[in-house]
């Protein structure tokens, strides 16, 4: 069996040129086919997938991040969560805190929010999810509603919803002239000019 090296590439934005990153190599996997990476804390993260265990449960990895300003990565513990349902996890942004979302096979999705970043012992659940459909579930939140009445997600099979806060009812949003949306997420603003 073989092993995949993989190095990180940085472009700067003053030089206009990429350069490989202090970092000799990645220690992590990176899932290409469903990269999900946020940014948070000077840092970009996502979740360091699952090692399959003798007893064929999933063994859930810590989430893995690459801090952008030293340009080393380091790992962020997970919620203490169930591994012989476990079937996926997203990270995600939400309020501003690390979020982890986690699916079990058999269960509903529940949505974790790291209230101190880094700290093991901070992990809060927020909420749980049923099942979408029977078969589909919250992949991330995206935003709380103006009113915080309403969470917007993104769920599985390329859709935007927004879950009811009061009663948890969760509904399709319509994005005009999408028929699928891959991915979503909050714009902010800057004042960075980047160069065409």
């Amino acid at each position: 069996m073989s092993s995949i090296e993989s190095d990180v590439m940085v472009y700067s934005l003053k030089n206009d040129s990429w350069r490989k990153a202090a970092s000799p190599s990645v220690p992590f996997d990176f899932d290409y086919h469903y990269a999900n990476f946020v940014f948070l804390n000077d840092a970009i993260h996502w979740d360091g997938g699952f090692t399959f265990s003798e007893n064929e449960a999933n063994e859930p990895r810590p989430i893995v991040a690459f801090n952008l300003r030293d340009e080393r990565f380091s790992t962020l513990p997970i919620p203490n969560v169930d591994s012989m349902d476990l079937a996926h996890m997203f990270v995600g942004v939400l309020d501003g805190s690390l979020c982890l979302s986690v699916s079990g096979l058999n269960s509903d999705t529940d949505l974790w929010v790291m209230k101190e970043y880094g700290a093991a012992g901070s992990w809060m659940k927020l909420f749980s999810f049923s099942k979408i459909y029977g078969y589909g579930g919250v992949e991330r939140p995206i935003c709380y509603s103006m009113s915080l009445k309403k969470l917007f997600v993104h769920i599985t099979y390329w859709q935007v919803a927004s879950v009811d806060l009061d009663t948890m009812e969760i509904s399709n949003v319509k994005v005009v002239n999408f028929p699928r949306c891959t991915n979503a997420h909050v714009c902010v603003e800057n004042l960075l000019m980047l160069r065409g």
